[in-house]
């Protein structure tokens, strides 16, 4: 994986629906918040579903199409259970929730673009990542895109408060990043089971 090229492509799509992308953003991570993470499955089904389909044609992003997440909202509704099992090793030590977020990334991508269950997306994405020898690369992906921004951005809010909107910026960015990555490992020609 070329973490590099994959966060310039990240920036390249953000930059072309900015105020899309970060509306919504604000609405998936401001819903999430509101309803305790029932709705995080399907808003970022919804979400990913959304940057997708700009990677692979082109379209721009419209705010409705976060509504596919509801549309698949039996399929996408249990990836809270992802969460929870991530958040819970995150408690055991971190290590074994870093481990955990690298194995499954996938998952939610899988879950809205190919909408295969829970449990199968969080084995094909475990298997994707673990193949020859990927895990360290999908590591550091994961570290340089997911952990350490969240990190530096309430640190310099910590000094300087107003940096804290640079949060409203991440997600979206993540989210794009990880769709990079996702087509670059599961694209057109990956083989995946459970396709629609």
């Amino acid at each position: 994986m070329d973490i590099r090229q994959t966060i310039a492509k990240a920036f390249q799509f953000f930059s072309e629906a900015v105020i899309v992308y970060l509306v919504a953003g604000i609405l998936v991570s401001l819903l999430s918040g509101l309803t305790l993470g029932l709705l995080a499955g399907p808003l970022l089904g919804g979400f990913m579903h959304m940057a997708l389909n700009h990677v692979r044609t082109g379209r721009q992003p419209q705010l409705g199409d976060l509504a596919y997440g509801f549309q698949e909202f039996g399929n996408l509704f249990p990836y809270i259970l992802v969460l929870l099992l991530t958040l819970v090793g995150f408690l055991l030590f971190i290590l074994p929730g870093i481990v955990l977020t690298t194995w499954w990334m996938y998952a939610i991508v899988l879950m809205a673009d190919k909408g295969v269950s829970f449990g199968e997306a969080m084995r094909q994405s475990k298997a994707r990542v673990t193949e020859s020898g990927g895990f360290s690369s999908r590591l550091g992906f994961v570290v340089l895109v997911f952990l350490l921004p969240p990190l530096v951005v309430h640190f310099l809010s910590a000094f300087f408060p107003p940096a804290g909107f640079l949060n409203l910026v991440l997600f979206p960015l993540q989210a794009l990043a990880l769709v990079q990555a996702y087509e670059a490992d599961f694209g057109r020609s990956g083989s995946i089971v459970g396709v629609r």
